[in-house]
């Protein structure tokens, strides 16, 4: 799955973080969309993901993961 990040990730070593095992996040050398893993166990509904950077974390935000093929 493709993801568009939306406002600025920063710049440096810049990772996404989720407490849900089974998801994994590569954002693109643009920064601008992220394309996301998800593995056949992860569980559907909110999943929470925050963006760290060499200057700090942001907020917690929502990845929703549905139950469409």
């Amino acid at each position: 799955v493709t993801a568009k990040v939306l406002g600025k990730p920063g710049e440096g070593n810049v990772r996404l973080q989720s407490a849900s095992a089974g998801l994994t996040f590569r954002l693109s050398e643009k920064r601008d969309t992220v394309d996301v893993d998800i593995a056949a166990d992860v569980e559907p509904g909110v999943h929470l993901v925050r963006l760290c950077n060499d200057s700090g974390a942001s907020e917690l935000r929502p990845f929703i993961v549905g139950i469409l093929p």
